[in-house]
């Protein structure tokens, strides 16, 4: 399994170094409507589409934000995010997953805060997940400052895109420091599938490497350490860091 492993790493190196294009007209509108009887307002801040491998030429996987109209004038701006797999040929969603996520201290979106993964991670014979990476636009220049992506892979359910998956990746945290002016650990995790468990759900690996940056450029060496994530209950739940890693998802519920 250390090739297959290698493997899905190399494949999401390519998956993330693939560009996606602003998602067009039609695809704006069915994922607006999302919302059901109260279509999705507000304006586009965020949107990339790209094809979907598992059903070429005719599926296309989108993420789009939405900030929500009359948000943002006390600090409390909110966006609706969409991800979804989007029939083209009838601009129809075949399956979605809709959340809101809200402003706070160390959580804003731009239009370079949410990108699709698309490495091929087949979790389970026939279930290939959808994976979306989320990137903070807020700049971590106050103490107890953070910064960094997490990924979420999404499981296509009926109409539904599940939900299976969430870990902070590569993330930097510099405790009750400021990043930049004080010491800070820099968290790179990266993710492998293993072999099936007796439900047919591939176990995962992450693999985690922390380094201790400080403002004169200097760093230790990364130790890295691995740690495993079992299918239960719906969800993949991983067990916790032998190292520093971060390994929440906030903002919860993307």
């Amino acid at each position: 399994m250390k090739f297959a492993a290698l493997l899905l790493v190399a494949f999401t190196s390519l998956a993330e170094a693939g560009e996606g294009a602003a998602c067009p007209g039609d695809i704006e509108t069915a994922l607006r409507a999302v919302g059901g009887k109260r279509s999705i307002r507000g304006e586009v801040v965020a949107s990339e589409c790209r094809p979907w491998p598992a059903g070429p030429g005719r599926v296309t996987a989108a993420v789009m934000a939405f900030q929500k109209p009359n948000s943002g004038s006390n600090g409390d701006t909110e966006w609706e995010v969409v991800v979804a797999l989007v029939d083209t040929a009838r601009s129809k969603v075949l399956s979605s997953h809709h959340m809101t996520l809200q402003e706070d201290a160390v959580t804003w979106l731009s239009g370079q805060s949410l990108s699709l993964d698309l490495a091929p991670y087949w979790l389970k014979a026939g279930v290939r997940a959808l994976g979306l990476r989320f990137s903070s636009d807020r700049s971590a220049n106050a103490a107890n400052s953070r910064t960094g992506s997490a990924l979420r892979l999404y499981v296509p359910e009926g109409q539904r895109l599940r939900p299976v998956f969430c870990q902070a990746m590569n993330w930097q945290d510099a405790g009750m420091g400021v990043i930049g002016q004080d010491p800070w650990n820099d968290a790179q995790t990266t993710l492998s599938l293993l072999d099936p468990q007796a439900a047919g759900w591939r176990r995962l690996r992450l693999t985690d490497q922390v380094s201790r940056q400080t403002p004169d450029d200097s760093a230790s060496t990364p130790k890295p350490s691995h740690r495993e994530c079992r299918f239960e209950t719906g969800a993949y739940r991983c067990d916790p860091p032998r190292s520093e890693a971060i390994t929440d998802c906030n903002p919860a519920g993307l």
